[in-house]
Order: structure tokens, then C-alpha cells, then sequence
């Protein structure tokens, strides 16, 4: 632990690749997306509550309080969005300068992780239930039938077409999906 186990750590300068918050042993990725560093980065930890600051000035910004356990955090591609996943069964959807809520979307249990579309418009949960769910975010709807595995679902990603999805499961299996039917695209992957 750095000396002073409140202050924020950044472990890399460009691009960052991860930093912590110590004082909530939250972590933060997103070394996909560089340009977001600029502006701000988020962390999460093991309470209800996460949290996004100004990368030049450590201030934090806002928090997002959820029910439960907060267990990700995912910006969108051009950093205007953050989703948050909990354990309470919801992904929330806000603009990530302000904290303000723009959708709550509910699922039966724990939202494990998400991703947005390059554009922003949709978002694709991972969750405990076994599914992954592809939805217009904005309007509160699925977009197609939801992504089955035989076990929970904690990864999820779109190619860089966006025209296929890929899960990763607690089943040890990784499927791709076509993103416009949700149906496979071919047989799923044994992982060892």
C-alpha cells in the first residue's frame, strides 16, 4: 500500500491502464478507452457506492449510490456515459461529467459487468441469472430474446463491427451471438 492509503494512485502514465482508490480497494480499467483518462476515471470497491473523479486534480466528482454492492464500471467509447452494475440487480446508466441518472435497468440478479456499443445507444449486461441482455439503453428495452449460458454470464464484449457479441460464462464457455437476432453464431467455445 502507498504511505498514505487514501490517496489515489496512478500506475501508469499513458495510457493509464489501472489505478485504485486504496481507501476503497476499488479498481478501474479501461485501458480500451485512453481518452477518457483526460477528463476522468472511476472506481468501485466493496460497498454500495461508486465513484468517479477529475484525472488532473483527484477531486471526486460524484458518487453513485446503489443497494448493494457496486461491481463494475464501464465509460462508453467518447466518455460522455458511465454504466454501473450491482449486485442490487440493476445497471444504471448516467452521464459521466454530472452523475445524472438517465436509465435503471432491472435485472433478476446480480448485473456482473457491461458494454456499450461503439455509438452508445445500446448496452449488453452480463448477470448472475445466466444471461446476457442486449438493450436500447435510452428506451428501457431489449433489443432481442436475452443471451443464454448454463451458468452465470460474466464477461461480455462487442467485435469491433458490432455486428457479433461475445459471452464468457462461469460455464467455462465462450459464445458468439449475432447482434441484431441474439441468436449463436456458432457452437460455443470449451475454455479450460
Amino acid at each position: 500500500l502507498p504511505p498514505n492509503p487514501d490517496a489515489l494512485q496512478r500506475w501508469s502514465s499513458a495510457p493509464v491502464q489501472y489505478c485504485i482508490a486504496t481507501a476503497e480497494s476499488g479498481y478501474v480499467a479501461d485501458d480500451e478507452f485512453p481518452a477518457l483518462v483526460a477528463r476522468a476515471f472511476a472506481t468501485w470497491g466493496m460497498g454500495s457506492l461508486g465513484r468517479v473523479w477529475e484525472t488532473s486534480t483527484g477531486r471526486l466528482l460524484y458518487e453513485r449510490q446503489h443497494d448493494q454492492t457496486c461491481h463494475d464500471v464501464r465509460f462508453s467509447r467518447d466518455g460522455d456515459l458511465l454504466a454501473s452494475m450491482s449486485m442490487d440487480g440493476t445497471a444504471t446508466v448516467g452521464k459521466s461529467q454530472t452523475g445524472e441518472v438517465l436509465a435503471r435497468l432491472p435485472h433478476p440478479d446480480w448485473v456482473f459487468t457491461a458494454a456499450f456499443s461503439r455509438d452508445g445507444r445500446w448496452l449488453l449486461t452480463a448477470c448472475r441469472d445466466r444471461m446476457a441482455r442486449l438493450w436500447d439503453w435510452k428506451r428501457g428495452l431489449l433489443i432481442c430474446p436475452a443471451m443464454e449460458h448454463k451458468d452465470e454470464v460474466f464477461g461480455v464484449a462487442f467485435a469491433d463491427d458490432e455486428r457479433a457479441i461475445l459471452t464468457c460464462g462461469r460455464d467455462h464457455s465462450a459464445q458468439f451471438w449475432d447482434s441484431f437476432t441474439c441468436k449463436p453464431v456458432a457452437r460455443p467455445i470449451k475454455l479450460p
